[in-house]
């Protein structure tokens, strides 16, 4: 949306988008745009239930390029201040390691293995210095 509120229409301007359901998304301070859902593909690309997308709306490859992504349905994605990305879902592995509902990943995507394997709900929230509550 434009500051007026009408369409951007140069947002996703070229390509089809995710071939599923986008449940949640969250915007980074560098504009970029974090998305999760029920999707395996962003604009024809393997993207399984997360992506990151550049401000422009299309598909920022570097992010996720060497993962799997999760195995079931995302509803949760929170910032946290270090730049590293909480999610939560349905899943049970992201990036093909067990996780049980909860990750959190480098900012390139890579799962971050220092976290709990196991959270219940669809809402995440991070306190100021980076712990995940």
């Amino acid at each position: 949306m434009n500051a007026d509120g009408s369409l951007d229409n140069s947002f996703l301007a070229s390509g089809a988008g995710a071939n599923g359901p986008v449940f949640t998304l969250a915007v980074q301070s560098d504009g970029k745009i974090l998305i999760g859902g029920d999707f395996t593909s962003f604009n024809g690309t393997s993207r399984n239930r997360f992506a990151r997308l550049n401000s422009d709306g299309t598909l920022d490859t570097a992010f996720l390029s060497t993962g799997t992504g999760a195995n079931d349905q995302v509803f949760a994605v929170a910032l946290q201040s270090d730049g590293k990305v909480l999610i939560g879902g349905l899943f049970t592995t992201v990036n093909n390691a067990t996780r049980n509902r909860l990750a959190r990943l480098n900012t390139d995507g890579t799962l971050d293995t220092r976290v709990p394997r196991y959270c219940r709900g669809r809402e995440l929230f991070c306190a100021g210095d980076s712990r995940p509550i």
